[in-house]
């Protein structure tokens, strides 16, 4: 059976056979003897490479979309990182307030630009001038 032609379109016979659907997504089947095909493999590797980088995603995911310039790792490398310089600076800031803390004195020193130290005390030369200057019984307030 044969149609007219119309408006430019080809005759088509009941021969012909119809049009193949296109494939969709669907697990892979193995062939004879255990072997997938070459696409059923294909697709083997992609689906353990998306399950793979599924946990990766979950993780990480919301640092690789279009409004972030830069690759996931890059970023949780960038990240760690950070994390790492923010421990560091409270072990260091842990142990300056202990050795501050552990021995209170009424002189402080501090470094020159020369190297060589300046002394301040200030509060030395404050409580003798009390000392010398009121009378012992003489309460005396501060803040």
């Amino acid at each position: 059976l044969t149609g007219d032609v119309a408006d430019g379109e080809a005759s088509t016979s009941t021969t012909e056979e119809p049009p193949t659907p296109t494939p969709t997504k669907a697990p892979s089947r193995k062939a004879k003897g255990g072997r997938s095909s070459g696409s059923a493999a294909a697709a083997d590797d992609k689906a353990l490479r998306s399950q793979s980088n599924s946990f990766y995603n979950s993780l990480f995911g919301w640092l690789s979309s279009e409004s972030h310039p830069l690759p996931a790792p890059v970023a949780a490398l960038g990240l760690l990182f950070m994390l790492g310089l923010m421990m560091l600076y409270t072990i260091h800031c842990v142990g300056v307030s202990a050795d501050m803390y552990s021995a209170p004195s009424i002189v402080l020193q501090s470094h020159r630009q020369d190297g060589s130290f300046h002394v301040f005390d200030d509060f030395r030369e404050a409580y003798s001038w009390l000392r010398h200057n009121t009378h012992p019984e003489t309460k005396v307030a501060s803040w």
